[in-house]
Formats: C-alpha cells, sequence, structure tokens
C-alpha cells in the first residue's frame, strides 16, 4: 500500500508535509541531517504523518509509534496518580511519548571523575528533600532571565491567603483560583530581591561590564540578599511554611550543601523554561531598549561600558536599538567564534559583543554551574570557594531530572499548568487556567515582529552552536512535560 500524507496536516506553525519538502527538511522518508529539530512533539510529529519523513516506515513498524514505556516521577512527586482537580475519575493514560533518557553517567562524566562524584552527589542531595508526603513545605522558583517571570509570579501568587509583590507580575484576584488552596499558603514573592532585577542577566561575568563599582552594584541589584546564598537560606529556614518564594542567584545552590547545610528541607523548586531562541531574543531586545539606549534600570551598570557615546552611538539610533535580532545573529553566524575587542567603536565589533554575550546558554549555566574541588583532594570535598565557575551539561540534566517537582514549558503553558495542578494539588488545585494572567504569546505570533527576525529565531544554527546545551534541555524536559501529561490522560497519543 502506498504512503499517503495525513490529509489537512501541518505543524503547528502553519507548514505543511509539503513544505518539509520545499525546505529539505526531509528526503527520501527521513530527515535531513541537521534538522532532526524540525521533528517530534513540539511540530506535531511530521515523521509520523509525512511520507517524505517517514510515515511509512513508522507505520510498517507499528500501527502505535510510542514505546511502551513510562518515565519515573519527578522529584519530590507522589508515584501514585492522584485525584485530579475536579474530583472526577482519572482519565486512562495514553501511549506514552518517546523522551531521552536522562544519564548520570554520559561522556562528559566520564572522563571526569571529580565531576562524576559531583553529579551523583547532587542526585543523592535532591533525593533527601522533603517526602511527597509531608505536613507542608517551602515551594521555591529559580528565576532565570526573560522565561516568563510575571506569568510565574501570577502563578505562585493566585491561591495564596497572603501575597507579596512579586515585581513584574499581575495582582491575585479571586477568579484565578477560585476556593483557593488546599494549603493555606503564603506568597513570600520577590523577597529579597531589588524590584528592577526582573531584567538582570545570570553568569553576569560574561557580560561587558565596565567597572568595579559597576559590578558591585550589578550583584546587589540581580540577587537575593545581594548573592548571599548563606542569608538566603538563613530566610527559608526561617519562613512560616507553607509558602511559595521566588530565588535568583547565579548559579543552583543544594540546600543540603554548605553553605546552607539545611538536612532534610521541607523544600521543594518548580522552574519554568522557555524556547532558547526566543528567552535570547528577548535578552537582546530587552537589553538593548531597556538598558543600553535608555539605561532604564539600576543593573544597566552591567553596560557601563557601552555608556560612552562612541560605543552607544553603534547600538542605538537615539533611544531604538539600530540592529535587529536578525542581523545579531547573522553577524555572529558569519563571523565564527572570536574573540570581540572591547576598546574599539567600530559598530560591527561592538554589536559582535553585545550579541555574544547576550545569545548564550542560560538553563546549562544555572543549572550546570560547579567549582570543584581543589586538585588532590577528595572527589567529595567541598567546592573550592574562589575556584572558577565551570558548566556541566550533564550536571544541568541531573538537576531538573531530579531536584525540581515541577518543570513547565513556555510553548507549552496551558499543558504546563495543567500538571501544576496534578503534580504540586495542595497549592494549585484550584488554578483557573484559562485566566487572562496565564496566557503566553509565542514571539512567532507576536504583531509587528519583523519577519526576518522569524528567520533568525529558527534557524539551526542557534540550535548548533550558540545555545547548543540549552536546546538539549529545553527538548528533554519538553518531551518529560508531554509524557507526565499522557500519565495523567491529559493528552492523547
Amino acid at each position: 500500500m502506498s504512503c499517503v500524507d495525513t490529509e489537512g496536516w501541518d505543524n503547528h506553525s502553519g507548514r505543511r508535509c509539503s513544505d518539509y519538502a520545499l525546505e529539505q527538511w526531509c528526503m527520501r522518508g527521513a530527515f535531513v541531517k541537521g534538522f532532526e529539530w524540525t521533528s517530534g512533539h513540539q511540530f506535531n510529529r511530521p515523521e509520523f504523518n509525512c511520507c517524505i519523513c517517514g510515515k511509512a516506515k513508522a507505520q510498517a513498524i507499528s500501527p502505535n509509534p510510542w514505546p511502551d514505556t513510562v518515565a519515573g516521577p519527578r522529584a519530590g512527586s507522589s508515584p501514585m496518580m492522584p485525584k485530579p482537580p475536579d474530583g472526577g475519575a482519572v482519565a486512562a493514560a495514553g501511549p506514552i511519548v518517546e523522551e531521552p533518557a536522562v544519564e548520570e553517567e554520559d561522556a562528559e562524566t566520564s572522563r571526569d571523575e571529580r565531576l562524576r562524584a559531583l553529579v551523583k552527589q547532587r542526585v543523592s542531595s535532591c533525593a533527601a528533600l522533603s517526602p511527597s508526603r509531608t505536613d507542608n513545605f517551602l515551594l521555591a522558583y529559580p528565576r532565570l532571565p526573560r522565561v516568563g517571570n510575571g506569568l510565574l509570579c501570577a502563578v505562585l501568587s493566585a491561591c495564596s491567603q497572603r501575597a507579596m509583590p512579586c515585581h513584574g507580575g499581575s495582582a491575585p484576584d479571586p477568579t484565578m483560583c477560585p476556593g483557593g488552596a488546599d494549603w493555606r499558603y503564603t506568597d513570600l514573592g520577590a523577597a529579597k530581591l531589588h524590584k528592577e532585577a526582573y531584567g538582570c542577566f545570570p553568569r553576569m561575568g560574561q557580560l561587558p561590564v565596565g567597572s568595579a563599582a559597576g559590578w558591585d552594584k550589578l550583584m546587589g541589584s540581580c540577587a537575593t540578599h545581594e548573592g548571599d546564598v548563606a542569608a538566603t537560606c538563613s530566610m527559608m529556614q526561617a519562613t512560616a511554611l507553607p509558602a511559595t518564594l521566588m530565588l535568583q542567584h547565579e548559579t543552583f545552590f543544594e540546600p543540603q550543601a554548605p553553605p546552607c547545610g539545611w538536612s532534610a528541607a521541607p523544600l521543594r523548586f518548580v522552574a519554568l523554561l522557555r524556547d532558547p531562541g526566543e528567552r535570547a531574543q528577548s535578552a537582546y531586545d530587552f537589553g538593548l531598549t531597556g538598558c543600553i539606549c535608555n539605561f532604564k534600570f539600576s543593573h544597566c551598570t552591567m553596560f557601563t561600558s557601552f555608556r560612552f557615546n562612541t560605543r552607544r552611538a553603534a547600538l542605538c539610533d537615539g533611544g531604538k536599538p539600530k540592529h535587529s535580532f536578525h542581523e545579531a545573529v547573522s553577524l555572529l553566524r558569519e563571523s565564527g567564534v572570536r574573540e570581540w575587542p572591547v576598546a574599539t567603536d567600530n559598530e560591527q565589533f561592538v554589536l559582535g559583543r553585545y550579541a555574544s554575550a547576550v545569545i548564550s546558554n542560560v538553563y546549562s549555566t544555572y543549572y550546570g554551574g560547579y567549582r570543584l574541588p581543589p586538585p588532590g583532594a577528595d572527589a567529595d570535598a567541598a567546592p573550592a570557594g574562589g575556584g572558577a565557575w565551570l558548566v556541566s551539561p550533564a550536571l544541568a540534566r541531573a538537576t531538573l531530572a531530579h531536584c525540581v517537582t515541577w518543570v513547565g514549558i513556555a510553548e507549552e503553558m496551558p499543558l504546563s499548568l495543567q500538571l501544576l495542578r496534578y503534580e504540586l494539588p495542595q497549592f494549585f488545585r484550584n488554578l483557573n487556567i484559562a485566566h487572562p494572567a496565564f496566557g503566553w504569546t509565542s514571539v512567532l505570533n507576536r504583531a509587528g515582529e519583523p519577519a526576518s527576525n522569524y528567520s533568525s529565531l529558527t534557524h539551526p544554527f542557534l540550535r548548533s552552536h550558540l545555545l547548543t546545551d540549552d536546546y538539549k534541555l529545553y527538548d528533554i524536559e519538553r518531551a518529560r512535560l508531554v509524557n507526565r501529561a499522557t500519565k495523567f490522560g491529559l493528552v492523547n497519543g
């Protein structure tokens, strides 16, 4: 029987099977090397709908394209299926979508014994966090730049009995969470975090800071308790439970480890990831319009070196950016890996320096940032406090898989919030996920966005060179999201 493309199918972005052939994303029943990212659930599974991408092969192998595998429960969640928020019967789970395995041992860790020990320590430490059945706990959300913190602010406060301001979000109203939460919790918002901090960038040492004074002010403006992890831990330990809290630090920290030393902490983490290309574009645009061209916030000291008129003139036309995200990505693609001069007023050099700083990995850096013990020390020795920060994708994968109870995906916001109701019902069982405050609009659907920016945002160069580690994490967690949702019968195979 000849293969026939699925009638009426598109990839959720208006592209049909004919486009996959025209763009040469697929040829002869397979994805062209380098374009595998156009497959999978995110793009409505062209491999099961388009003959040119392998539909015939998938049908020949099995009428059910998903393997019969089930992922384990997320960190801190109950392995038992909870009663649904509406009190009805749990829908029968559909087929489980294939997801990349989260391995604690891989090529990266096998080359470094100390890193391998660090990953195992992280997994063990997070396993000792609050068990699934407990009277109460603190729910913490680490803020990362330009991922949707204002929306998560609204979510965390929606069902609370008392909410403190968390900058950049909507004030809760009764229609956000009719009936409130099972637990009468307090939302502490962004306590001990400056109101301007919502535009800050982690791994700030990679950014073009102009002076030591600028660096000091930046740390004070952009981190909880001005970056003092011990002070943050003391605050969390003194918090009346149950509660929710937004945190901001340069890298993820283990509650059990120094300087916290919070044994069996009644604590769980939640996280939100946004498509890395969209997040990078948002950071690029915000840095220009919010700081370099207008200097609106105190954290703009991170761009002190751009305040000189010659450099500012290279990036801004008055108060407006001179170069689009598309131009910035094109420049980085054409220039390859290089060091950009610091002391220059050359417009391309200034643009390249700024773009390379903000179009960079954030998820892998935050969740996989670490310092190794001094050479010769035991593998389980305390990390060197003054050592350089290193980044491990393996550590980032393990942290998200074992230390975070709920990982939401911005581009799957309705499904993410449905899962939040199931996985943390004590806080969010009655959350009204249809409320306008919880809506998400992709850059690809944003009115007035230049068409050239679309092509850059979806360009494989972002995946293959600039944001490789973040896209790997994002893809894994997006697949895990669908897998979790399928177990609860929230999606159909």
